[in-house]
C-alpha cells in the first residue's frame, strides 16, 4: 500500500514512507525503501541503505541503482560490494554485468566475504561482472583472465561453464567445464524415476485462500520431486511469497525472504515445451542450474520465460484465491494431497 501510495504520487506518502523507515519490523523498513525509491528520496535510501537487515539493505540498493542509477550508482554499488551480505554483494554484481564500472581487484575481493562459498549466485555474478570487465578495460584484462581461470575450476558446474563462456568471449582457449557431478547413485535415480511416473498435487494455503497445484513430473523429474520432498519436510511453511508483481508472477520460497536465499543446494534446469500461460508453475533461479527451493506462479502469459526456466505444474483450483495474493503473505501449508 506504501509503494503505491508513492507510485500514485499521495501527499501522504513522504512522511509515511519516513515512519515506516523507523519500524521495528525490517520488512516495513524495506518497503519504506521501495517507496522512498518511487519517491526519488535519496537521502531516505541512502540512510536505509546502512540498516542492520539484509532485506532493508537490498531494497534500498534496488532503489539507488534503478534505471542505471545516476551519477553516483557507481559508488554505490562499488560499496555494496564490501557488504557482509552475500546476496547484497550478489545483487551489486548483477548491477557491475551491465555497468562494468569496478576494478578487477574489487569485484574478487567480493567473493573473500564469508558466506561466498555456499552463494553459487554470487561466484556466477562475479565470473560474468569480471568477463565485462575484462572486456570493458583492456589494461586489467590479464587480471581478469587470471581471476576466470580460477573460477572455471570452481566445485559449481554453472560457475565453470559462465567462467568459461567468459573467458572464450576474450578470446582465451575454452576450459572444459567438465560434468555437472551430482552424487547420486543409479538405486536414487531409479526411485525418482519411480515417483515421477504421474502428475501428483499439492496444495499451498494462504490467508487469502489455497492453491491447488498439479505437478507435472513425468516432464520435470528432478524438480518435482525435490519440491515434494521441501514440502514434505515444511521448508514452505512460514515462509513468505517475497515477490509479487502484478500480471507478471507470483514468487516464493525463499528461506531469506529477500529473492536469494535457497535450501544449500541447487538443481540442473529440465526446460520443456510447456508454455508459461497463466497459472503455470516454475522454477526461479539467477543463473542457469542454480535453482533450489524458489518458484513462481505466472499471472499472465510470460513467453519470454518459455524454453529458459523450468515449468512444472499449474493452478487448477483456487485462480481467485491467486488474484488476492499480495507480497509479504506467507505460506501457511504447502503439502502433498491425493490427486483429485
Amino acid at each position: 500500500a506504501l509503494a503505491a501510495l508513492a507510485a500514485g504520487g499521495d501527499p501522504r506518502a513522504a512522511d509515511l514512507a519516513r515512519l515506516a523507515a523507523e519500524s521495528p519490523w525490517p520488512a516495513r523498513r524495506a518497503a519504506a525503501a521501495t517507496a522512498a525509491a518511487r519517491l526519488g528520496d535519496r537521502d531516505l535510501l541512502a540512510a536505509l541503505a546502512a540498516d542492520s537487515a539484509s532485506v532493508v539493505r537490498l531494497a534500498a540498493l534496488a532503489g539507488l541503482l534503478d534505471g542505471g542509477g545516476g551519477e553516483e550508482a557507481p559508488v554505490t554499488a562499488r560499496q555494496a560490494l564490501a557488504d557482509a551480505d552475500p546476496g547484497v554483494r550478489a545483487a551489486a554484481l548483477e548491477w557491475l554485468i551491465a555497468h562494468p564500472v569496478a576494478p578487477v581487484e574489487e569485484l574478487f575481493a567480493a567473493l573473500a566475504v564469508e558466506g561466498a562459498r555456499r552463494f553459487v549466485e554470487l561466484r556466477w555474478n562475479a565470473a560474468a561482472a569480471l568477463g565485462a570487465r575484462a572486456a570493458a578495460e583492456p589494461l586489467e584484462r590479464g587480471q581478469a583472465v587470471r581471476m576466470l581461470e580460477r573460477l572455471a575450476a570452481d566445485r559449481h558446474y554453472a560457475v565453470r561453464l559462465e567462467a568459461a563462456e567468459r573467458l572464450a568471449a576474450l578470446g582465451r582457449p575454452r576450459p572444459a567445464a567438465g560434468p555437472a557431478v551430482a552424487g547420486r547413485g543409479v538405486a536414487y535415480y531409479r526411485q525418482l524415476l519411480e515417483r515421477s511416473r504421474g502428475p501428483r498435487e499439492v496444495e499451498l494455503e494462504t490467508r487469502r485462500g489455497t492453491l491447488r497445484l498439479r505437478l507435472d513430473c513425468p516432464r520435470a523429474p528432478l524438480t518435482c520431486v525435490n519440491f515434494l520432498q521441501l514440502a514434505g519436510q515444511g521448508f514452505y511453511d512460514g515462509l513468505t511469497l517475497h515477490r509479487v508483481i502484478p500480471d507478471f508472477v507470483v514468487q516464493g520460497g525463499d528461506p531469506r525472504g529477500d529473492g536469494w536465499g535457497g535450501p544449500g543446494y541447487t538443481l540442473r534446469d529440465e526446460p520443456g515445451a510447456r508454455r508459461f500461460e497463466r497459472g503455470v508453475l516454475g522454477m526461479a533461479r539467477a543463473a542457469p542450474h542454480t535453482a533450489g527451493s524458489q518458484f513462481f506462479i505466472t499471472l499472465s502469459p510470460q513467453p519470454h520465460l518459455d524454453g529458459r526456466y523450468t515449468a512444472f505444474g499449474r493452478v487448477v483450483d483456487g485462480d481467485e484465491a491467486l488474484d488476492r495474493l499480495l507480497p509479504g503473505d506467507r505460506i501457511l501449508a504447502l503439502r502433498e494431497v491425493p490427486l483429485g
